[in-house]
């Protein structure tokens, strides 16, 4: 091997909108900021690191309420597209950095999702199936894996400004 990476430190920062359009259909748009660090062992024993940063892919997706039981449960079917506006072309120095250091995916990607919710009294819970469909190669003729995630979850208000929620979530790429 030529390097170990040792350590890997990822942040990120969401700004989205939404809009209700109508009592069915709300749609929404997200862009990330990344802050990718690397730490790395060589061959030779000597350490390095790499960084990236800057804006990832655009996100717009819309979300449609298929059916509401007795205004206290709801299935919504999630529906987005994932444009390949983030960089897959990051550098440290002059050497090309790794997939998971690149900011985008380079590729559009289907964003499919199903989720519940339910609603009553203090309490909520809901579950939800989503996925990442890679549509193509990019730029670079390599394409990310498609994704699987779940999760479930539930929380309980304590008051009108305080709640506590726990989630299991599960994700496979």
């Amino acid at each position: 091997y030529g390097m170990v990476p040792t350590k890997m430190t990822m942040d990120m920062h969401m700004f989205g909108a939404m809009h209700a359009i109508s009592d069915k259909l709300t749609v929404m748009g997200m862009v990330n900021y990344l802050e990718n660090d690397m730490d790395m062992k060589m061959m030779s024993g000597m350490t390095s690191s790499a960084r990236s940063r800057g804006l990832g892919d655009l996100k717009l997706s819309g979300l449609y309420d298929l059916k509401t039981w007795d205004h206290d449960r709801r299935l919504h079917l999630n529906l987005g597209l994932s444009l390949p506006t983030g960089s897959i072309t990051e550098k440290s120095g002059d050497d090309t950095l790794g997939y998971p250091m690149q900011l985008g995916s380079g590729t559009w990607d289907l964003l499919p999702g199903i989720t519940y919710l339910g609603q009553t009294g203090n309490y909520s819970y809901g579950a939800q199936v989503s996925g990442v469909l890679r549509i193509g190669d990019n730029s670079r003729n390599y394409t990310l894996g498609d994704g699987l995630a779940g999760t479930v979850w539930g929380s309980r208000k304590l008051s009108d400004s305080l709640s506590v929620s726990v989630r299991i979530r599960g994700v496979n790429t």
